[in-house]
């Protein structure tokens, strides 16, 4: 659960394994990137934080009831960035919300952009009473006024 889904997310279809992934040398991973940077200079990986932790929820638990599975966020980086790279394509990942600081910092190293959302830091500021300035988007991020 987060502040927009208090109930959490069940988003109904089954995680990819952590460990059977990396015997296979996350074929998988390398398959989708290749496929998708192919066909695109820019590529967004929507909820990034999966490459770390990833929430499972058994099929009769219920969306409150599942748990943090660890994944190899180096090794799927370095995956993402290798794919795109050899295709001379950018890569977003979206870090907003409950991602924390080591994803963004090993996207860095990955050479991966981040998100920056005016709307988010607007508000934030507005809850603050407006008591300090809107922050610059960190500069290697793709900076957009809302998320729709």
């Amino acid at each position: 659960p987060d502040s927009f889904f208090t109930l959490g997310q069940d988003w109904g279809f089954p995680p990819i394994h952590p460990e059977r992934s990396r015997r296979q040398g996350h074929r998988f991973l390398q398959q989708c990137i290749r496929h998708h940077v192919q066909h695109a200079g820019l590529l967004r990986v929507d909820h990034i934080l999966g490459l770390l932790r990833l929430y499972w929820v058994r099929n009769d638990a219920g969306a409150r009831r599942g748990v943090y599975v660890r994944y190899p966020l180096e090794e799927l980086l370095a995956v993402i960035s290798l794919e795109a790279s050899r295709a001379g394509a950018v890569v977003v990942g979206e870090n907003l919300g409950t991602v924390p600081p080591e994803v963004t910092e090993a996207m860095t190293q990955h050479g991966i952009m981040g998100c920056a959302v005016s709307q988010f830091d607007v508000y934030d500021v507005l809850a603050d009473d407006g008591h300090r300035a809107v922050p610059t988007p960190p500069a290697a991020s793709i900076a957009t006024p809302s998320t729709s």
